[in-house]
């Protein structure tokens, strides 16, 4: 009987790690991040959290947290500043 994966549990510990470090875990952090231990399973991990728009991929392969994931937003724009 396949386990229950705690989706919340996992977010929280990458939202965690994305505000210490400011990067996005390598294969082997997220192993000991989650307590896996084989890349095969967080390479599925992930692929749910891109289904799920945590999380996307360029067409190189690399990995960026999307804002769902992060809780900022982008702003667009540019505000000038200095004397009238």
């Amino acid at each position: 009987m396949p386990r229950k994966r705690d989706l919340a549990g996992k977010i929280d510990a990458l939202r965690g790690f994305y505000r210490r470090e400011r990067r996005v875990p390598g294969y082997r952090e997220m192993l000991d991040l989650f307590g896996y231990r084989s890349k095969n399973a967080v390479f599925r991990l992930l692929g749910t959290l891109e289904e799920q728009g945590y999380l996307s991929r360029d067409d190189a392969g690399k990995m960026a947290f999307t804002a769902r994931l992060t809780g900022t937003m982008r702003m667009l724009g540019a505000v000038q500043a200095g004397f009238p």
